[in-house]
This record gives C-alpha cells, structure tokens and sequence, in this order.
C-alpha cells in the first residue's frame, strides 16, 4: 500500500485488506486515513514507511507481521490483532472512538505507548494479560483494564474512567521520575515491581479494592488518603 508524494487514497467507508504471503512489504499512506484496514496474509510481514497512520474505524491483523510507525497511530474504532504479530516501533496507539463497544486485543504482542482521548468512548481489553512498556494516557473515556495482569513499563496517568476489571496493574520501569494518577478510579490489585524504579502517586486520594504490593522500587503515596482494601 503505498501513497506517493503529492498522492492521497480515499477510503470511504470500505476495508481495505492487505493480503500478501512474503515479507518487506512497505505501506507509506502519506497522510491518508483508512477506514477499516485488515492484515491478513500467512507469513506476510508489513512495515510503516511514515511516521504517522491513522485509520478511522477499526485496524485488525489476522495473520502476518506489522510494524507499527514510530510517531503515532491514530484508530477510531477498536484494535485487534487475531493471529499475527505487531512490533510497536516505540510508537504510540492513540483511540479516538467516541462510542462505546471499542475492544483492544494484543494477542502477546507489546504495546509501547497508549493514549485514549475520546468523550463517550469506552474500549475494554480482551486479553486476561496485556503489557504497554511504556506509557498509558486516559484523556476521556473509558478503559476497561485485562482481567489479569496489565503491565506498564512508565506511567499510568487516567483522567477519565479507568475499570478495573478485578484485575493487578503491574509498574515495572526501572528509571525514577515515572507518574501514576488513578484519577478518581479504583485500582483491584496495585503491583509495583520495577528495580531502581520510581513512581508518584499525584492524586491527593485513591484506593484499591484489593492488594497493594511494593516488591522492587520507590512509590511516593497519595499525600491524602489511601484506602487499601486488601493487604
């Protein structure tokens, strides 16, 4: 898929699948958004030649290998990875949805950074286990977490409605300076394991339902209250 200089694509409210079974296959939108985009193409492996990709609805790997740019991409709908794999490129997945039914599957693959900016959105995780090895942003909306563990390699910073899920957030990052803001949500289970790691909770007040646990690393506490409702 490529787009060239001076070039746009427009994709109206069609998928567009990309179906190839080899590798070094280049996709260059240049500035152009797909609506839905589908990867789906055994032993098929996709990179992102540009910085940016946005797609307006949903962007799904059902089979195959995408390398993601390394600025950010940009999704309106859900992000579903079936059966592939996708190598972030320290790049960040930004959700725009402003409606609800949104759904992020990994399927094993890592995030690198997630940022979710959309009033009346609400995406849940369909993996027990997912991992972000570096930042999660919540603007607006609504993320609810895996029902196991969510591992974050930097800060965890919600401003908008962050559930649970009866699951653990796990902070690992292994350098100081890192923030976490629960913004008003409940944590479950609270893990921070993370040597040489650094974190401080900004919220004058905050709890979990469940366990806090401090095994490696540095957690500045709430300078209000911290209601812990397990161990």
């Amino acid at each position: 898929v490529i787009s060239g200089t001076g070039a746009a694509f427009s994709s109206a409210r069609s998928a567009g699948a990309v179906t190839a079974t080899t590798t070094g296959k280049p996709v260059t939108p240049n500035g152009s958004s797909f609506y839905n985009v589908v990867f789906n193409g055994t032993g098929g492996n996709w990179a992102f030649s540009g910085g940016t990709a946005s797609t307006s609805n949903d962007f799904t790997i059902t089979t195959g290998t995408v390398t993601m740019p390394t600025g950010t991409t940009t999704i309106g709908g859900s992000f579903q990875n079936t059966g592939g794999t996708f190598m972030h490129n320290n790049g960040t997945l930004y959700f725009t949805s402003t409606a609800t039914g949104k759904s992020l599957r990994a399927n094993g693959s890592s995030f690198y950074n997630l940022a979710f900016s959309g009033s009346g959105g609400a995406w849940s995780f369909v993996d027990t286990n997912a991992t972000s090895s570096n930042n999660v942003l919540i603007t607006q909306g609504t993320l609810t977490a895996p029902s196991g563990t969510f591992a974050v390699g930097s800060s965890f910073e919600n401003s908008g409605t962050y559930t649970h899920n009866s699951g653990t957030l796990r902070l690992y990052a292994s350098a100081t300076g890192k923030i976490l803001r629960t913004g008003g949500s409940a944590l479950r289970n609270l893990l921070v394991q993370g040597s040489g790691g650094g974190w401080t909770w900004s919220d004058a007040s905050a709890s979990t339902t469940n366990a806090l646990s401090i095994l490696t690393g540095t957690l500045t506490l709430p300078s209000g209250t911290l209601d812990i409702g397990g161990s």
